[in-house]
């Protein structure tokens, strides 16, 4: 009995990890875009400072602004696509 009860309960939790799965693969993702961006901001900080001490400012401030600017839209897009991949699995949750 014991050794039926401990399939049951594998066969339980499998089918558990199998349907949470999805969401949390999505977190994951979630949290990596969001220390992505916040990484992202911080560098672009840190490029404006160093713009700061230099002689041509406003030509340096240009080129970080466009390499975050760059980068921020790939993020941007990842995280749409993220969203986009998110409704379609509810969609299609709604329509079963």
């Amino acid at each position: 009995m014991p050794a039926r009860l401990a399939r049951s309960l594998l066969c339980v939790a499998a089918t558990a990890l199998a349907l949470l799965w999805p969401a949390l693969a999505r977190a994951d993702a979630d949290a990596e875009l969001q220390q992505a961006q916040h990484a992202l901001d911080a560098q672009y900080a840190q490029q404006r400072a160093v713009c700061a001490r230099r002689f041509f400012v406003n030509a340096c401030l240009q080129h970080a602004e466009a390499r975050w600017r760059a980068a921020s839209a790939e993020l941007r897009a990842r995280r749409v696509a993220l969203e986009r991949a998110r409704r379609a699995e509810l969609a299609a949750q709604e329509r079963a």
